[in-house]
């Protein structure tokens, strides 16, 4: 990504499996061991953001949020603007979910998501503020619609390579005619050419990175960056 002109935002589980209200699908490191705070060291360095990989129950118990965005705060040694959730587990109705985000005090999620195939959720395909239809009122944290997983395109083994960067064409092609918004999300394990078990999802990535680095009318930011600009686009006017 580096090479290309590119940075990334890297999110971590601050919750690991065995803690109270954790999930066995939970992550099995901790973030507060010494080779993560190396790790979130280089990161900065690189000027790579940090976010929140929320933890698989917070859906059920939105109390867990803030002291999750609290754990990782302090044991990367910065502030948390976001994340997103793992499988994308946000409840139905999602609303209150959504709303607990505020409380928290994130300021993006990028978790309105399919988990099986690329696309739209909601059909919206530029960051918005979403409408709580419960309180009817506009909530505080900006969605960035996810429009592609790793998962999405390659769960199926008979995907090549090149079946799934054609769909990738497709999809930068429409991005690109709506003039959106989109985040991209895939796994540090499947962007690896090295990863035995998922060297076609590494060249699937690497074959991404080209097309977007080769494109001028995209431009590749990270999620705080579009935050500020729609932070700028709906301040107050004096």
């Amino acid at each position: 990504e580096a090479e290309r002109g590119m940075r990334s935002a890297f999110y971590f589980a601050s919750t690991p499996w065995w803690w109270r209200g954790a999930s066995k699908r939970d992550v099995t490191y901790d973030v507060r061991s010494p080779k993560f705070k190396r790790l979130f060291k280089k990161l900065r360095a690189a000027g790579a953001e940090v976010g929140l990989h929320m933890s698989y129950n917070v859906h059920r118990n939105h109390g867990l949020l803030a002291e999750e965005k609290q754990r990782l705060e302090a044991a990367s040694g910065s502030g948390i603007l976001g994340g997103r959730h793992h499988y994308w587990h946000l409840g139905r109705p999602m609303w209150e979910t959504l709303r607990a985000h505020g409380t928290a005090g994130l300021a993006y999620d990028t978790s309105i998501s399919f988990n099986e195939s690329p696309g739209y959720r909601l059909g919206i395909g530029h960051g918005f503020y979403p409408w709580d239809p419960i309180t009817e009122s506009r909530l505080p944290t900006l969605q960035i619609p996810t429009l592609l997983m790793d998962g999405a395109l390659l769960y199926d083994d008979a995907v090549t390579v090149d079946d799934a960067l054609e769909r990738v064409d497709e999809l930068l092609a429409t991005l690109k005619r709506y003039e959106g918004t989109a985040a991209i999300d895939w796994h540090v394990r499947t962007s690896h050419p090295g990863r035995p078990g998922f060297e076609r999802w590494a060249a699937v990535y690497h074959g991404l990175l080209d097309r977007l680095a080769a494109d001028s009318d995209i431009d590749v930011l990270t999620p705080a960056a579009i935050l500020a600009s729609h932070e700028e686009e709906f301040a107050p006017s004096l």
